[in-house]
């Protein structure tokens, strides 16, 4: 039977407690990212997932957070003799003429043979069957790798990496801007790697397409674009307050504690740190900057502070105000 074999890593770190709650979540991703199509099995420190194309499944989920690394492989039964016919189905298909090889076999639970005599078994069967193969256990151009699990075994020979961190959904949820470049994308794949769920804020429709590839982290997400006369009435590009201001707003609204800013340390050049200081201070919410270092924003503070007019303050929250209640909210979704 084929499956994919799933890892992960930080949960298996967490209390017992935790730790379900996290696989459950990871579990509950897998299964909205892939279908009713995809069935789902758990062991402590493994996932196995049946879908009818495994590879296919396998580059799906390499994208999904909490994920560090996932193998197609074929099932079969805790038997020394299943287990050697499959490997060497695998070796017949990925090896050639003076390639070399290893075999790394692992056990978890009971099996009448050590790891070291099922390698030695294996290889064996392989060098009879493909003679002008080679074993090298140091840079071997293919490993078979074969894990035992219980009453089964996985044989495999791809490993696929995924993206780590915490499954999406367990560490709360934030609000980040998005205009669809480069660092928005990137500000949001590292928020969905730490578990946090997103909401976008989009200044302009043409920024959607670009939000419907981080569908590729998470099942959906809800995307709040701006009304077009935001751009028409302030040029093509907004101010950086009022990006923060806009985007608390509507956090505020839709009862999230925490904005996600796509700055790098060219925006904290060009905005001023001072000003960013101000902006943080009088901020309703957190705003979290993945992209810049903490320590970039540790600053001696300063005795001048810079206080703006009671009354423009007050004419940009009654325009904030309007704007948001303008502003459209679009669920994306991954199709099954």
């Amino acid at each position: 039977m084929q499956t994919v074999l799933v890892r992960y890593g930080e949960l298996a770190l967490k209390s017992e407690p935790v730790r379900r709650l996290f696989e459950h979540q990871l579990i509950n991703n897998i299964t909205r990212m892939l279908g009713k199509n995809a069935k789902i099995r758990r062991v402590r420190g493994r996932i196995f997932v049946y879908a009818p194309q495994p590879r296919k499944t396998a580059r799906i989920l390499s994208k999904i957070p909490g994920v560090v690394s996932c193998s197609p492989a074929i099932e079969v039964p805790a038997d020394m003799s299943a287990i050697l016919d499959t490997a060497l189905k695998e070796a017949r298909r990925r090896l050639r003429p003076g390639m070399r090889f290893a075999v790394r076999a692992k056990r978890h639970g009971d099996f009448p043979l050590t790891s070291q005599q099922i390698n030695q078994i294996v290889g064996a069967g392989i060098l009879k069957l493909l003679p002008k193969t080679k074993v090298d256990l140091e840079k071997p151009d293919l490993q078979i790798f074969i894990e035992i699990w219980e009453n089964k075994a996985y044989v495999f020979s791809e490993i696929v990496d995924g993206p780590g961190g915490l499954p999406v959904g367990t560490q709360g949820k934030a609000l980040a801007w998005f205009e669809g470049k480069r660092a928005d994308t990137e500000a949001a794949a590292l928020m969905f790697k730490r578990g946090c769920e997103l909401e976008l804020v989009i200044p302009h429709r043409k920024a959607l397409k670009k939000a419907r590839q981080l569908l590729r982290y998470h099942y959906q997400i809800v995307a709040h674009v701006l009304p077009t006369e935001v751009l028409k009435k302030r040029g093509a590009s907004l101010d950086y307050s009022l990006k923060c201001a806009l985007a608390e707003a509507i956090a505020n609204k839709r009862g999230v504690k925490a904005i996600v800013m796509p700055d790098t340390v060219q925006t904290l050049v060009s905005v001023g740190l001072e000003k960013i200081g101000e902006i943080d201070k009088n901020s309703s919410v957190l705003i979290l900057r993945p992209l810049v270092g903490p320590s970039l924003l540790k600053t001696k503070k300063q005795k001048k502070k810079e206080v703006a007019r009671v009354g423009e303050q007050r004419a940009l929250k009654r325009e904030i105000s309007k704007i948001v209640e303008k502003t459209q909210s679009v669920l994306l979704r991954v199709k099954p």
